[in-house]
């Protein structure tokens, strides 16, 4: 059940209802859900123009409060269980595996079961690796002037987990590549 993600520090948020979600909205989308009319379900949501952040964060809680009244929709853990391995479960660049995603799509989902996934790479994600997904978005989001700045401390961040035996030298080398890559890319979409 996705309450044993409850004190995932990647999750927390989406066991909060969400701040564009209206009571009589929920309770209709359950209903809807509870009794498998997942056509009108999804022409309710798509009336809503909602971002797949937002989306994701919707069907989480929903999944959530159904599985709290003991309740089921096979659409809506299907769709929250891919978006967690999908999303969630790798950190950057697939690199990294969030031990407490894996460990739970392992106990309950069947695809995950069939998946070859490397001891090296899973990882426990504590305030730390939230601290550097937040440096990533910062450095996703960086302009011509800050990129090089943004990339420094990124890469102090990787060499000092790297040194605390948080991530492998594999991991450190892959996220590295790839942050060189991202760097390159903002670049060119300045350039233009």
């Amino acid at each position: 059940m996705i309450i044993e993600l409850k004190n995932n520090l990647q999750l927390k948020k989406y066991f909060k209802k969400p701040i564009f979600l209206l009571v009589k909205d929920k309770n209709n989308y359950l209903n809807l859900l509870i009794n498998n009319k997942i056509d009108l379900f999804l022409k309710k949501i798509n009336t809503k123009k909602l971002n797949s952040e937002r989306i994701f964060h919707l069907y989480f809680y929903l999944e959530y409060i159904l599985e709290s009244k003991e309740k089921h929709s096979d659409f809506l853990t299907n769709f929250v269980y891919r978006k967690l391995e999908s999303n969630y479960m790798y950190i950057l660049y697939e690199g990294l595996i969030d031990k407490e995603i894996c460990d739970f799509l392992h106990k309950h989902s069947e695809l995950l079961n069939k998946l070859y996934l490397s001891d090296k790479n899973i990882i426990i994600v504590d305030k730390e690796i939230i601290q550097l997904l937040k440096l990533y978005e910062k450095l996703h989001n960086s302009n011509k002037k800050t990129i090089n700045l943004n990339a420094n401390k990124f890469t102090i961040f990787i060499n000092s987990l790297r040194k605390k035996g948080k991530i492998s030298e594999k991991n450190k080398d892959c996220i590295l590549y790839y942050l060189n890559k991202e760097v390159q890319n903002i670049l060119e979409l300045n350039k233009k």
